[in-house]
């Protein structure tokens, strides 16, 4: 199975920390594009993450030339059912964002039927840190009550 290419939109924090996370699984993917409204910026995310990829300030530019099998975008919630009409123009197969998904409901199925119809995966990220579990958790692994933890699938 070859690598699968991927384009990223929106490189602040959370955005750094979506690319961090792609760059682990070399294996897997290939970053074939970066964009942000923040040219500067963007460059110092390359820089940093030693990526020599196309660089965009315009998202439907980067998915024209890039042309991606999964499209990663960080925005605010008002751009997202956008981006996913985006993603069905350029025939991306998998999509990812963060939460929450939409501005209503309305908003939502509109993105749920555009991906269904269309063959495209998606998956919102949810940072999970903050529930009582998971702060519960940390504790005992601080505590070094539960010993090293290796590995975590939640």
């Amino acid at each position: 199975m070859g690598k699968h290419t991927v384009a990223i939109m929106g490189l602040g924090v959370r955005g750094k920390t979506h690319l961090r996370a792609i760059l682990a699984n070399a294996d897997r993917y290939e970053v074939v594009g970066l964009c942000d409204i923040d040219e500067a910026k963007m460059k110092k995310v390359a820089e940093d993450n030693g990526l020599n990829v196309p660089m965009f300030t315009d998202v439907e530019q980067m998915l024209k030339e890039t042309r991606p099998e999964v499209f990663v975008f960080i925005t605010y919630p008002n751009l997202r059912l956008s981006m996913i009409e985006l993603a069905v123009k350029y025939g991306i197969k998998a999509i990812s964002l963060e939460k929450p998904m939409a501005e209503s409901m309305k908003e939502a199925k509109a993105m749920k039927d555009l991906c269904v119809s269309n063959h495209i995966k998606a998956v919102v990220c949810h940072q999970q840190k903050y529930l009582s579990q998971m702060q519960a958790l940390k504790r005992k692994i601080d505590n070094g009550d539960i010993g090293q933890v290796m590995k975590l699938h939640a």
